[in-house]
């Protein structure tokens, strides 16, 4: 926000719910918020719990309230509206309840393009908040590859595509994350234990 880089102080998700799986069915954007210290179990305790509140049909949460009043608005005085709000949010002063609702503040933004079974696009960042991160991943995938002892071995797969803001660190800092995200991905058991340390991000 404002041209500048700030330390996060939270820790949160942000990801589009499909109710149902026909066209007519409404979407909602939820929000899930984390602690440093969960577990893998703890952040899908959090995130199910959250799909479970949210997947009746007639089921309104704060995010869709605050967007049908916005869209209640005429025309011109939304995008005056938009205009203020986007203002406030560069010289960081955004209300704090817009904060709280927006699905756009947030830490990533992710979509599970497999769950409607295509594969995986970068998607852009918005303009709007402080999503760094976007997050999208595909459908199960296999093909042959040549192992380590030069044998032809079915690989499973699945296709993740990153959008990343080159502003916010440098290319050694996304380097070293994503060795440790791929690490994560092999040894997911380690996951099961909340981190022994958890190191603040202030200065």
């Amino acid at each position: 926000a404002g041209q500048k880089i700030f330390a996060r102080n939270e820790i949160s998700i942000s990801f589009v719910l499909k109710k149902e799986f026909n066209e007519e069915s409404p979407e909602t954007t939820l929000k899930v918020k984390f602690n440093a210290a969960d577990s893998f179990m703890d952040i899908v305790r959090k995130v199910n719990t959250a799909i479970e509140e949210n997947r009746k049909p007639d089921t309104k949460n704060d995010t869709d309230k605050l967007a049908k009043l916005i869209m209640a608005i005429p025309g011109q005085l939304v995008r005056f509206l938009v205009w203020v709000l986007r203002s406030l949010d560069y010289i960081g002063l955004m209300p704090k309840i817009i904060n709280r609702l927006s699905p756009f503040h947030t830490s990533v933004f992710i979509t599970d393009l497999g769950s409607i079974g295509i594969q995986p696009v970068y998607h852009h960042l918005y303009d709007f908040g402080t999503t760094s991160l976007f997050v999208a991943f595909g459908i199960k995938m296999k093909e042959k590859v040549i192992n380590s002892d030069n044998e032809i071995t079915n690989k499973k797969y699945v296709r993740v595509c990153v959008v990343t803001d080159e502003r916010i660190v440098d290319g050694h800092y996304f380097g070293t994350a994503f060795k440790l995200y791929r690490n994560l991905i092999k040894r997911p058991e380690v996951l099961d234990q909340p981190p022994e340390k958890v190191y603040d991000d202030v200065d």
